[in-house]
């Protein structure tokens, strides 16, 4: 759990008041960003404009909405209008698998019906065997993993961070944040500007041993330097940035 202010968030299972929807290829134990006041909400990156769907169609088309922005792959989007007793039905949910333009997107199953008008959120989730990693910085939280665009959490709005690395392991140490193990660049350490972890220069990196058949599958700090865990062997960064 990680505080911000009053209130608490939680990276967890996002199953407050959601039908199983195995049939639409998105999982209970999807993780996603739960937010605590009194009660737990599943926090969203966007809701602007509407959406309309076509029978047996797996495109969403999108009345002033800015999907090259909002919407990322791998993303859940929910049309928030189909209900039951208050709860969301099981065909409503999708996941995101192309962001064709600001009003075009593709999911990963069809819609069974034509419909207008749709309001809709689209929520950041990590499917269940995603490694992630969250860290807490300048008063916002950021959660990353291999495959999807890390998101950023402010207390008030979430937000896509695209520079920061798809990475599952990533920490602050001297007000930098690092981040290591991408699918790209499995040995490979990058760190941020300070204080500055939506900008990642291209020559912030050292490659961890590349060559030894080894990922890194871990990092902590012992308060003087970084020690990088690869399966069977561990390194030290140390030094000033």
């Amino acid at each position: 759990n990680t505080f911000i202010g009053e209130t608490e968030y939680l990276i967890a299972a996002a199953r407050p008041r959601y039908y199983d929807v195995a049939t639409a290829g998105i999982q209970l134990t999807d993780k996603a960003l739960l937010s605590y006041t009194g009660s737990w909400a599943l926090q969203k990156v966007a809701t602007a404009g509407t959406i309309t769907t076509t029978a047996a169609s797996a495109t969403f088309t999108g009345v002033g909405t800015s999907f090259l922005t909002t919407a990322k792959v791998g993303a859940i989007i929910v049309l928030n209008t189909d209900a039951q007793n208050g709860v969301v039905l099981l065909w409503t949910f999708r996941r995101i698998t192309a962001v064709n333009s600001d009003t075009d997107i593709t999911v990963n199953a069809v819609y069974p019906t034509s419909t207008s008008s749709r309001a809709y959120t689209i929520c950041a989730a990590f499917a269940e065997a995603t490694k992630i990693s969250a860290i807490s910085i300048n008063s916002s939280i950021y959660v990353s993993g291999p495959g999807y665009t890390t998101v950023a959490w402010d207390g008030t709005n979430q937000t896509w961070v695209t520079a920061f690395p798809a990475a599952p392991y990533s920490m602050v140490f001297k007000n930098y944040v690092f981040a290591a193990g991408t699918a790209a660049n499995p040995s490979r350490v990058s760190w941020s500007t300070l204080l500055t972890p939506g900008t990642w220069p291209s020559v912030n990196f050292v490659d961890v041993s590349p060559n030894d058949g080894q990922d890194i599958v871990g990092m902590f700090s012992d308060n003087s330097s970084i020690i990088i865990l690869k399966s069977r062997s561990a390194y030290r960064l140390s030094g000033d940035v």
